[in-house]
């Protein structure tokens, strides 16, 4: 394991020989975390905003140099904490007017959380999909032009091997959704 720039690499050799018994402490997104001071976390909190801002710009607002953020970006980028880079698009100018918090139990078996939590984010107008402890199996972020789309959207979920039940609550305004992640 070598530390570089308050990121913790670790090499494939290092993971394998964890599996096989190793001494090195587990490690997880959290301890990521950790690792990011304060430049990191300001341009993480930049990018959030408007992730247009060119690296100039962020240079600017932070004082240091456009190589020294282009590095930071791309080592956040390398290390899997800045995933993408997305536009946010209002659902309701986009035609998506309806929206669903669809809640799913399904029958257990081993694994079936990967297997159905895959075939059930492949279903059309989901998109959202949280695998969770308690009463239910999955939460879903479901939305649809109209209450005909949502309703085929929740029928075809019922038709899937392994769910035993849904129960949705239709959304009437959303007060809150944001994306955004507190840094």
């Amino acid at each position: 394991m070598q530390s570089r720039s308050n990121a913790v690499i670790i090499s494939k050799s290092e993971v394998d020989s964890q599996k096989r018994g190793g001494s090195l402490v587990s490690i997880s997104l959290e301890t990521r975390r950790a690792f990011l001071d304060d430049l990191d976390k300001k341009i993480l909190r930049i990018l959030q905003e408007d992730c247009r801002t060119t690296r100039e710009q962020i240079a600017k607002r932070l004082q240091m140099s456009k190589s020294a953020v282009q590095y930071r970006i791309k080592r956040l980028e390398r290390s899997g904490i800045i995933e993408g880079y997305y536009a946010k698009i209002n659902p309701v100018l986009a035609g998506k007017n309806y929206q669903a918090v669809t809640l799913v139990r399904a029958k257990y078996s081993p694994a079936y959380y990967e297997k159905l939590g895959e075939r059930l984010a492949s279903l059309p107008g989901v998109w959202a999909v949280y695998f969770t402890f308690g009463d239910n199996d999955f939460v879903l972020l479901v939305r649809g032009v109209d209450r005909d789309e949502l309703l085929r959207t929740v029928e075809s979920m019922t038709k899937i091997r392994g769910i035993e039940r849904t129960t949705s609550q239709i959304v009437i305004k959303t007060v809150k959704e944001d994306p955004r992640i507190e840094i």
